[in-house]
């Protein structure tokens, strides 16, 4: 079943509006991970990792760099 799953999950999304996440919290690895995922590896087509907001610069600036995500907000609700 789960081989099957990313198969229905790009389908379903891929000819549909793009999917673009905001990750809240940058301190720890998932937040690059998820980058890395749907920005570097696309294993996700039509979804992308849009926007990070992290309680610190630092960890925001490592999971913009790791993940391949373009941008960094100041406030979680700009990702609105």
């Amino acid at each position: 079943m789960t081989a099957v799953a990313p198969a229905i999950f790009a389908h379903t999304f891929s000819a549909e509006k793009p999917i673009r996440i905001g990750i809240i919290g940058a301190e720890n690895s998932h937040t690059a991970g998820f980058g890395k995922l749907f920005n570097i590896d696309k294993k996700f087509p039509g979804v992308e990792v849009k926007y990070v907001w992290g309680e610190t610069d630092a960890f925001a600036k490592s999971a913009i760099e790791k993940g391949n995500i373009p941008n960094q907000v100041k406030d979680p609700l700009e990702m609105m």
